[in-house]
């Protein structure tokens, strides 16, 4: 599978300000989700084989680095962490 499949209901939750799926990714977000992200989006709807992925948006690494990032030590607000906890567990769902 080429592509993570996140539907409406979760994106509507919020998740989407925290997490994107790469795929959904186009030239208007770039300062969104950044180059790298647009790209592989552009490569995902053109149909070539990229894995299956989700992208952190710049929103939850500013709020990660405005809320005490040094080292190991950062802490990571309970509602940016739950959007990657929930769009990293239905990749692996999607992947079995």
């Amino acid at each position: 599978m080429t592509e993570l499949i996140v539907n409406d209901e979760r994106n509507a939750s919020g998740s989407t300000r925290y997490v994107r799926v790469t795929a959904s990714c186009t030239p208007d977000d770039v300062e969104v989700v950044g180059g790298k992200a647009v790209g592989l989006g552009s490569l995902l709807r053109a149909g070539q084989r990229v894995p299956a992925s989700f992208v952190v948006t710049a929103e939850a690494f500013t709020d990660y680095v405005a809320n005490g990032m040094t080292g190991d030590s950062g802490v990571m607000r309970e509602e940016v962490r739950q959007a990657l906890a929930e769009a990293y567990d239905l990749l692996c769902e999607q992947q079995q």
